[in-house]
């Protein structure tokens, strides 16, 4: 028989980082059956979750209304191991592969857990148009303008404007100084960027860009909502 608990979320926490931005964190404690199919469902003032994100249950689940389905296991000798995405690579996403490798699965055969190391983006090398779409997301929600000190720009509003925002901006980095230390003789930066990734051409650097990049890699909703070819 199918048993069903409902938790208040009263104590969700939720941290607004922009005019249409929030991020919320919800922990739900509980006991619960290991190895066998679970399912959860959240429920908000516009709908069930499912319901507002179809594409969240595969195409194969026969009651998608009833929430997201998992088990709980005990065991971890069926791994998946995946790291950063980054959407302007020439290979294919395996991380696609992964999803698809799922998908076939019934619930009792998926992995046991997905190990995700790193940052999950790339924030050294991006593309130009995928910074062009970051900036679209970083107005489209609202997320705050930022200063910037040591820098030949002011704020975001500046670096958004400035001729090297797309394909220049290690320019626009703060470098490292020589002190005239022992240290800085023996390993010379040789005026590299700050960012202790080998390569700055285009790195990100507010956190607004950050938070947008990271919503865009990992989503796709906000994709329908931009201009995905204004600098093509």
């Amino acid at each position: 028989h199918n048993a069903y608990t409902s938790q208040s979320l009263d104590e969700l926490q939720q941290l607004q980082i922009g005019q249409r931005a929030w991020v919320s964190l919800l922990a739900i404690k509980g006991d619960y059956p290991t190895h066998q199919p679970l399912r959860y469902q959240i429920q908000t003032q516009d709908g069930l979750l499912t319901e507002l994100l179809p594409h969240l249950n595969y195409e194969q689940d026969q009651h998608p209304h009833q929430g997201l389905e998992f088990v709980i296991s005990e065991k971890a000798d069926y791994v998946l191991h995946g790291s950063c995405r980054n959407p302007h690579h020439f290979s294919q996403d395996n991380l696609v592969t992964a999803d698809e490798k799922v998908a076939s699965l019934r619930v009792d055969e998926r992995p046991d857990m997905l190990i995700m190391s790193g940052d999950q983006i790339y924030a050294d090398h991006v593309a130009g148009p995928t910074l062009d779409a970051i900036e679209q997301v970083v107005k489209l929600l609202g997320l705050p303008d930022e200063q910037f000190e040591q820098a030949p720009i002011a704020d975001t509003k500046a670096l958004y404007k400035h001729p090297d925002c797309y394909y220049g901006r290690d320019k626009l980095l703060p470098h490292y100084v020589d002190d005239g230390s022992l240290l800085t003789k023996l390993f010379p930066h040789r005026g590299t960027p700050i960012f202790s990734a080998k390569e700055c051409e285009n790195h990100l650097i507010s956190f607004a860009e950050c938070f947008a990049m990271y919503l865009l890699v990992w989503s796709p909703t906000l994709w329908d909502l931009i201009q995905r070819d204004r600098l093509l």
